[in-house]
């Protein structure tokens, strides 16, 4: 645990150092260090730490709105609708013929 407070330190401060979202350098250490790509993070440990997943996550929510701004947010609403939309409508497609492959 203190290894990855370590590296999001890190990240954080690359990530002020680039001029770049903080949620944005702490979701490509995610991927980083997570079993995708170098495997550092145990699967066990992510498998027995949903509660510490649940927080960190909601810390990073936290974070993007603490960055957005209204009149930027307000810019983006059609493409945010649209966008949206189609993944909803993609996964509920995709989740309907997963169901039916289950039966």
């Amino acid at each position: 645990m203190g290894v990855i407070l370590l590296f999001c330190t890190i990240s954080g401060w690359i990530s002020q150092k680039l001029n770049i979202s903080q949620v944005v350098s702490y979701l490509i250490l995610g991927l980083l260090i997570g079993l995708e790509i170098l495997d550092i993070i145990p699967s066990q440990f992510v498998q027995n730490s949903h509660l510490i997943i649940n927080f960190s996550l909601s810390l990073i929510v936290v974070l993007i709105g603490l960055t957005l701004k209204y009149y930027s947010l307000n810019e983006y609403i059609k493409e945010i609708v649209y966008i949206t939309l189609c993944m909803s409508l993609i996964k509920g497609r995709f989740a309907s013929k997963v169901n039916s492959f289950e039966k």
